[in-house]
């Protein structure tokens, strides 16, 4: 019964793709380098307030995996020499 239902989900999961592509000879990235120029301007100002405010998180999330990474370490640590 599973191989039916897996036959039909890829059945359908071809012809969404087949519907998605109305032209087969055109490759992914011009469909990619279309739907880019079709942003509206507002779309591309909103993301950039965003970059603009979130700017700091890149750093603090690289900090935050390093300690991270540090305490498992220290636990792995610990558990071989008291384990």
């Amino acid at each position: 019964m599973s191989k039916k239902l897996r036959s039909s989900k890829t059945k359908r999961h071809r012809s969404a793709v087949a519907k998605a592509q109305p032209n087969s000879t055109s490759s992914p990235s011009t469909i990619i380098t279309t739907n880019k120029q079709q942003l509206p301007e507002s779309n591309t100002s909103y993301i950039q307030s965003q970059n603009a405010q979130y700017q700091y998180l890149r750093h603090e999330l690289r900090q935050i995996g390093i300690l991270a990474g540090a305490i498992v370490l220290i636990l792995v640590l610990l558990s071989f020499i008291l384990g």
